[in-house]
């Protein structure tokens, strides 16, 4: 059985917790939205993860086409998936490294084995490296959850592996008859096997009213992240202020330079996965269309890039075999097959493949796309920013499919 204690002991307890990670400043965070969007007269979708910079609008950080790479074949039809949508998110840098190591993730719902409320990993080596980090049916069973369901759609994880989750529903808990609402958070300390008891939505509908200025019903909890002794964190509602993120600090407040209306998009967006970015960005590649036939013209967009220097294109049919260490590690990495036909040839066309930067840091190469007629090819597409040597996310572009 669970120890089930007072509310207020359960909201000091998660406090003092808290009060143990190391203090951090929201100076860039990561952000996926629940429905899709538009920003800067692009289409983004529900599944994506965008950077966003305080006082600046959101950019983008991994795509569809990158999700599609990493999720992989999952259903064994021989092409990419895309997750379901990304439901709750942490990034995690490697100690020492400049750049991410890897994703932490829960779906919408479940898909090709996975359940909405598992917590899900993938380290950026090739495609299909997905792996549970913490079940659904362990959390069910450290939450005591009398229906024997749950979806996890917040998450936070500490710096020592303790486990901050807050779920889609309510759930009633154990023989005592305890609710856990969609708006608090339950605390899984590393090794545990039962969730401490969990700070309640009221403490964040408090802070958003201080925030705020007036009383409010934020429904659902959105995301959160870690912040020293206090907790960001974005929520449902109000409808213009359900993709701003918002801080339990000084009694809750809005994270200067987050609000929604700063975030760029066209229209009201509601966020539904927040984190901290990485500590270095990377350039991030999209092509357009995504899936062309063999000669179509095809449109690399890159973001990110050193402003007003060359950056060159490399391509290959196939992920770098496993056990072929990658260049430099996370995302960011050099995960093309060396040993690929299609990535030799590249190297040896490198002239071609050279473009520039344009003072912002955009830049753009158009190509047809290869392949015979009516034959499916996977090409995967990475961009070297020769600058700084930054590499970034890979690209799938679907041939003739």
């Amino acid at each position: 059985m669970m120890v089930r204690v007072s509310r207020w002991f359960a909201a000091s307890s998660l406090v003092a917790a808290l009060g143990s990670c190391p203090s951090g400043v929201a100076q860039e965070l990561l952000i996926s939205l629940s429905d899709p969007a538009t920003l800067a007269g692009q289409a983004v979708g529900d599944s994506e993860i965008l950077r966003l910079s305080a006082g600046g609008p959101a950019k983008p950080c991994l795509n569809a086409a990158t999700l599609r790479a990493y999720f992989g074949d999952r259903n064994g039809d021989g092409t990419f998936d895309d997750p379901n949508d990304i439901d709750a998110i942490d990034f995690v840098d490697a100690p020492g490294q400049a750049v991410p190591c890897g994703l932490t993730f829960s779906l919408l719902a479940d898909q090709s084995g996975f359940k909405d409320g598992d917590v899900l990993h993938f380290d950026p080596v090739g495609p299909g490296n997905v792996s549970v980090v913490v079940s659904e049916a362990f959390l069910v069973q450290a939450l005591e959850v009398v229906d024997g369901n749950i979806d996890v759609d917040a998450l936070a994880f500490a710096d020592d592996g303790t486990m901050y989750f807050s779920l889609a529903e309510d759930e009633l808990l154990g023989l005592a008859q305890v609710v856990m609402q969609d708006d608090d958070v339950a605390v899984l300390p590393p090794g545990a096997v039962k969730a401490l008891p969990f700070l309640t939505g009221t403490v964040f509908e408090s802070a958003v009213a201080h925030a705020l200025g007036k009383n409010v019903a934020i429904g659902d909890l959105r995301g959160i992240e870690i912040d020293g002794g206090d907790l960001l964190f974005q929520i449902q509602s109000p409808s213009d202020q359900d993709a701003s993120v918002f801080s339990t600090k000084n009694g809750g407040m809005l994270v200067a330079g987050f609000e929604e209306s700063k975030l760029g998009f066209a229209e009201n967006v509601e966020a539904d996965a927040l984190a901290y970015a990485p500590a270095q960005a990377f350039p991030v590649v999209t092509a357009t269309p995504a899936k062309p036939t063999s000669g179509a013209t095809t449109t690399l967009t890159i973001r990110g890039l050193t402003p007003a220097k060359p950056f060159v294109v490399l391509a290959a049919q196939t992920f770098a075999p496993s056990g072929i260490s990658a260049v430099l590690p996370g995302f960011g990495a050099l995960v093309l097959d060396p040993g690929d036909s299609l990535f030799l040839a590249s190297l040896a066309n490198l002239p071609a493949l050279i473009g520039v930067a344009d003072p912002t840091g955009d830049g753009a190469f158009v190509a047809p796309a290869p392949g015979a007629a009516g034959i499916p090819l996977d090409v995967v597409v990475q961009i070297v920013d020769l600058q700084s040597a930054r590499i970034s996310n890979p690209v799938i572009v679907e041939i003739n499919q």
